[in-house]
């Protein structure tokens, strides 16, 4: 290990694994980067933040100039800058509300620009139905995420089962269910599965279309699926907050 190194292979691994399954497998496959990031470079969490930021823009820019594996490479080193910056606060102690907020800013703003050209390329490309779908997903996401965040404004009105239910949505995993209240095991374990099948669904999306040649079924297919995914996850969400005043 360089004199410069500051943390070890296995300090990051700790640091950086909150979730399981597909979700642990993508974190963990950010360590290389971390390592190089917080030992080799005195960038804080939230200069990685926006670098990443920028690099997901930059590939939506790149997929309309038609560079379609140029953005896809820049649409993975988005996704591992992602996991990095989480790792890269927790790490140096500099956790923040500005810093989750950013993250948020920067995931969403990405992924509205990547919608957007892939709708567009899709609408270039003669696939009427999956630029419609594109358009669709972005619709439901958004009006989706507003309410999860004014849901979120009114938490202090909620019973405290509701933190412990929803945490499973950022850190998901069968095993914390124990965590929660006996009655409320069912609704855990449902909220469990769905971040893994979220990140596996994002992860589609962006790569999908730069490093493959889409047929028609394909390119609805992919929106389609986001589309689905993004309805449990809404449903799910409101299913929380009922659940949560109910068991009060």
């Amino acid at each position: 290990m360089g004199a410069r190194a500051r943390f070890s292979w296995t300090d990051i691994v700790r640091r950086t694994t909150t979730g399981s399954g597909i979700v642990a497998m993508a974190e963990r496959s950010s360590v290389p980067l971390t390592y190089l990031v917080i030992n080799g470079t005195n960038l804080s969490a939230n200069a990685v933040t926006r670098f990443g930021g920028a690099l997901g823009l930059g590939g939506s820019a790149l997929f309309l100039a038609d560079q379609r594996v140029a953005a896809g490479i820049a649409y993975l080193l988005f996704l591992l800058l992602d996991c990095t910056d989480g790792t890269v606060a927790r790490l140096r102690g500099t956790v923040s509300l500005k810093g989750a907020d950013l993250d948020l800013l920067s995931d969403r703003l990405c992924l509205f620009s990547a919608v957007l050209a892939f709708s567009a390329f899709y609408a270039r490309s003669g696939y009427p139905l999956a630029a419609w779908l594109c358009s669709l997903y972005l619709a439901t996401h958004y009006l989706a995420d507003l309410r999860w965040l004014m849901a979120m404004r009114r938490r202090a009105e909620l019973p405290p089962q509701f933190e412990a239910l929803k945490a499973h949505l950022d850190t998901a995993g069968p095993q914390r269910a124990s965590r929660v209240p006996q009655r409320l095991q069912p609704l855990a374990r449902t909220v469990a599965w769905l971040t893994p099948s979220a990140w596996v669904c994002n992860i589609v999306f962006l790569l999908a279309p730069s490093f493959t040649t889409l047929t028609p079924v394909q390119a609805t297919a992919v929106p389609l699926l986001m589309l689905l995914v993004t309805l449990m996850i809404s449903g799910t969400r409101n299913w929380i907050v009922r659940s949560a005043r109910r068991f009060s």
